[in-house]
């Protein structure tokens, strides 16, 4: 009995145990049961949504594309203090790119202390917001730093901090993410970057001001606003001391209290604010000198022109212009081939004669051939210049009854080239665009100065072309000489707006244009006079030597009559400059481009329109290349700082 008992025991408990064996082996069974979670991506153990994801890759393209962004609109802001050229030379392809160098170093270290979490992002908003704050104050620095160290030591305090913590926060996200750990997450932000940033569209990105927020200061707020968006935090509050700054300390936004606070402190200097804005070619503003008593219109850090307020408008409604070059290009009436004689145009003849200008600046020059009875056109890209020159200086609108000129709107390579085979023909071609700080290259091709040639009146027709810069440097010389390929060099003349300096020692010359003061360059306007018809003489040299002899004068294909009381529209600064005096003959000394010197020496055959293409291609190549971009940087250094002896320091940094 005891036996059977046991037994029976023995069977109840291995049965029992028996029983509980499966219940035990379901637990395994149940956790195995979902499979598919093995293959969602983990993170420390834990499983991460493909939302989850998905958001991360979203911040990493979003901070690249701010990164590149960022890059632009930086240029931008500085362009009224410094310039374009001097602003983007460390983002011009050939000049290496300071990304190229610190980037990678970063991204090397970053991926050795292994940044695996994004938690660096909320700093990445007060650093944006802080950034208008320490540009602004690094720009009332300008004029000690110059434009060399001052665009440095504002880019890497600026765009270079932020970009960097940017592409940092940027691998830390992409280590987060499902793939290689060690070298991709380090490298692919830098690789992105360096793709976006020598990709010409956003090299070249202009972007059209329409109004407060699409603008420089405006775009540099919507970039801050779009961090804190992708980063909220309790940082957040380190912004208030910087939006507070711009709130009530940064000029260049352009409300009611801050243009308030700009006008108290430019008229303690002796200026005052006319007018300001924001267009397709910059930063445009009118301004008055209090002191001297004239008014200038500004485009980034250049002048457009300006004229005299004191004086009183001359018979004609036209004021004295500040400037003797805009008196000069009117000389262009004054042409006459010379195989004629000296005669004067009737008032019928006048009638009939048409003009065409390329850029209206303050409208000096248009306004004088208007006012002599010349059916002119004018082409104006920036509609901005053009409703500033009508609405604060003389020139008239075209919408007034019986007006004699029509203004056009529009970027001149298109009109031009549209035009260039019309049966409509000129008889003077005034070509006055922006040039020193930032010159429409376009405007200076074969190309295109073929095709003007081509507007041109056969036989009689004239062409004035005004070029600001140091006949010295190569570029300078580079487009004379495409002047003279076109035109031919015993169809033209040179002429500089002031008497050129004392002669410099070679050593001087040859370092000459380099400096950042107007003391170490020659920085001029020159204008060249070229007439569209045949010539009776070529270029000739005073002596057998090549070098100049008496006045060193050259023979050309044409003079200037002697101008009469009416060429003069009663005005004493026309009666003074309307006759160019200082010209420039081709054997000058100063002319020692070997380039230019051969085509001055052209025969009149060689005086065709470009029209080879692979010519062209030539040209184009010239001017992407290390020697040319190093040229277009010197001479716009020496622009600067012809700028800077016109209008003190803080008239171009309170803008």
């Amino acid at each position: 009995m005891m036996s059977s008992s046991s037994n029976s025991n023995s069977n109840s408990k291995s049965n029992s145990k028996f029983n509980r064996q499966p219940a035990r082996s379901k637990k395994p069974q149940s956790a195995n049961r979902p499979t598919s979670q093995h293959h969602r991506p983990q993170e420390g153990g834990k499983i991460v949504s493909w939302l989850q994801i998905g958001t991360r890759i979203f911040k990493i393209l979003a901070l690249i594309i701010l990164s590149v962004v960022n890059e632009r609109v930086f240029q931008l802001s500085l362009f009224p203090v410094y310039g374009s050229i001097p602003s983007s030379a460390h983002h011009l392809q050939p000049y290496p790119s300071d990304w190229k160098i610190l980037f990678p170093l970063i991204f090397i270290t970053a991926s050795r202390f292994r940044i695996t979490n994004a938690d660096p992002g909320k700093f990445l908003p007060p650093l944006a917001f802080g950034v208008l704050t320490i540009q602004y104050h690094l720009s009332q620095l300008s004029g000690f730093l110059g434009p060399r160290w001052g665009v440095a030591v504002a880019k890497l305090l600026t765009c270079t901090s932020l970009n960097i913590g940017s592409l940092l926060v940027a691998a830390g996200l992409m280590k987060m993410l499902p793939g290689p750990k060690r070298w991709g997450p380090v490298l692919l932000p830098c690789v992105l970057l360096g793709v976006f940033s020598t990709n010409r569209p956003f090299l070249e990105l202009r972007i059209d001001v329409v109004s407060t927020i699409v603008s420089r200061v405006g775009l540099q707020h919507l970039i801050a606003l779009f961090y804190t968006i992708l980063f909220p935090s309790k940082c957040l509050l380190l912004c208030l001391l910087p939006l507070a700054h711009s709130a009530f300390y940064n000029i260049h936004l352009p409300f009611p209290y801050q243009t308030s606070h700009l006008n108290s402190t430019l008229q303690a200097h002796g200026f005052s604010l006319v007018a300001r804005r924001e267009s397709l070619t910059g930063y445009i503003s009118v301004l008055n000198n209090l002191r001297d008593g004239f008014r200038v219109m500004r485009c980034d850090h250049s002048l457009l022109g300006g004229e005299w307020l004191f004086s009183a408008p001359s018979p004609s409604g036209i004021r004295e212009p500040i400037y003797a070059v805009f008196v000069m290009l009117e000389a262009v009436r004054l042409i006459q081939p010379s195989f004629s004689h000296p005669t004067q145009i009737s008032d019928d003849e006048i009638e009939k004669k048409s003009a065409l200008v390329i850029g209206l600046g303050t409208g000096s020059t248009p306004s004088a051939l208007i006012a002599h009875g010349i059916s002119t056109t004018v082409l104006e890209i920036d509609p901005v210049v053009h409703k500033f020159a009508t609405q604060y200086f003389s020139f008239p609108p075209s919408l007034l009854s019986g007006a004699n000129h029509t203004t056009i709107i529009q970027d001149a390579t298109l009109y031009v080239s549209n035009h260039a085979n019309a049966e409509k023909k000129y008889d003077y071609i005034i070509h006055d665009v922006f040039t020193g700080g930032s010159e429409p290259t376009p405007l200076f091709t074969l190309s295109f100065l073929s095709s003007l040639r081509a507007l041109l009146a056969p036989s009689t027709g004239a062409i004035a072309i005004n070029y600001a810069g140091d006949l010295r440097q190569k570029r300078a010389a580079r487009v004379v000489a495409r002047v003279l390929r076109v035109f031919g060099a015993s169809a033209c003349r040179l002429f500089r707006e002031t008497p050129p300096p004392p002669k410099a020692t070679g050593a001087a010359r040859a370092g000459a244009g380099t400096g950042e003061r107007a003391g170490d360059i020659d920085f001029a306007n020159l204008v060249v006079f070229c007439l569209n018809g045949p010539s009776s003489s070529s270029t000739v040299l005073d002596s057998a030597d090549g070098t100049r002899t008496g006045e060193g004068k050259r023979k050309g294909g044409f003079t200037f009559r002697p101008p009469t009381d009416a060429d003069f529209l009663g005005s004493e600064a026309r009666r003074r400059h309307l006759v160019p005096r200082h010209e420039v003959p081709w054997d000058d000394p100063v002319l020692q481009d070997s380039h230019l010197r051969t085509t001055a020496r052209a025969d009149d055959d060689d005086r065709n329109p470009i029209t080879s293409s692979e010519e062209l291609l030539r040209e184009a190549a010239v001017d992407a290349g290390k020697e040319h971009q190093q040229a277009r940087l010197a001479g716009a250094m020496g622009h600067w700082a012809v700028m800077r002896t016109v209008l003190p320091d803080v008239v171009w940094e309170m803008w």
